[in-house]
């Protein structure tokens, strides 16, 4: 049976407190059993710290083709929302937070977005929270009905001037450097052949840098007819990794320079297999 405080049961139908009388009549009276069927015990519950130490464990199937660095990433987005939380809110545990609690962080949220966060940002910490109290609500099997998330609903609108998509459109680079610097002359080789390659293949093929940095050997097919990389979930094994959505699986035809590159390394990239801050060291270290 589902759990139901004392409250509810009293003042319910009386079939239910019957039935419940009877299904504890020949319980041991100090089992637990029969204060939990009566809703005579607390619900338990938890901090958002302490939920977000606990997300990988209630989310298990659903980051089990997360390699170690995007699980570490999945990690830290709960950690950091459960400190921003503390840290606006003050100490909280789950069955505490009321709606005018989340209605105070949402208001947070929304002046921060108006000065100096993008509300993409913004609407992140307050899903985070959100899906942090849907989780304990799954673990503790309350009962769909009473699943009442304060932070339903609430978002921040995007501004009708965000600066940040300004910010956005100044990291295209010019196609003629592309083309002639980074593709023709290389000029990343010198310095780090794999992160030179990695670039090309992003450049020429138009894919995220993840999606090819973390490609295992086997999808990458340079013996076919058509020479090409398949971008997919891998579930299990070392290799294991997600992809940014559905719509990303495909297969990535290779030609050209993006096709000289993966030659260059046929069983992909190791050194940066699962591993985006060394990348980001590498490049760092190359332009300064």
């Amino acid at each position: 049976m589902s759990f139901s405080p004392t409250t509810d049961l009293l003042t319910g139908e009386i079939d239910e407190l019957l039935r419940r009388i009877e299904k504890i009549a020949n319980v041991d009276p100090a089992s637990p059993a029969v204060p939990a069927a009566l809703g005579a015990i607390d619900l338990p519950d938890h901090t958002p710290a302490e939920m977000a130490a606990r997300m990988t464990k209630l989310k298990k199937a659903e980051i089990r083709a997360k390699n170690p660095r995007q699980r570490r990433e999945w990690c830290g987005n709960f950690l950091r929302a459960a400190k921003d939380f503390a840290a606006v809110i003050g100490e909280r545990t789950i069955m505490s937070i009321s709606e005018q609690v989340a209605t105070d962080y949402w208001e947070f949220w929304k002046k921060r977005a108006r000065e100096d966060v993008t509300p993409n940002y913004a609407n992140k910490q307050i899903r985070y929270v959100r899906q942090m109290i849907d989780a304990h609500f799954e673990d503790i099997r309350m009962p769909v009905s009473k699943r009442l998330n304060p932070f339903e609903g609430m978002s921040v609108s995007k501004n009708a001037y965000d600066a940040a998509d300004n910010e956005r459109s100044k990291l295209s680079l010019p196609e003629f450097w592309i083309r002639n610097d980074l593709v023709g002359e290389k000029i990343l080789e010198p310095f780090n052949q794999e992160a030179s390659d990695i670039s090309i293949v992003g450049a020429i093929c138009g894919c995220r840098a993840s999606e090819i940095y973390d490609l295992p050997a086997e999808d990458i097919h340079l013996d076919d007819p058509i020479p090409h990389l398949s971008v997919r979930v891998v579930l299990d094994g070392p290799d294991a990794r997600e992809i940014k959505g559905a719509s990303s699986k495909r297969e990535v035809v290779l030609l050209g320079p993006a096709l000289d590159a993966m030659r260059r390394h046929p069983h992909g990239f190791p050194r940066y297999r699962g591993k985006a801050s060394d990348l980001s060291r590498a490049f760092s270290s190359i332009w300064n």
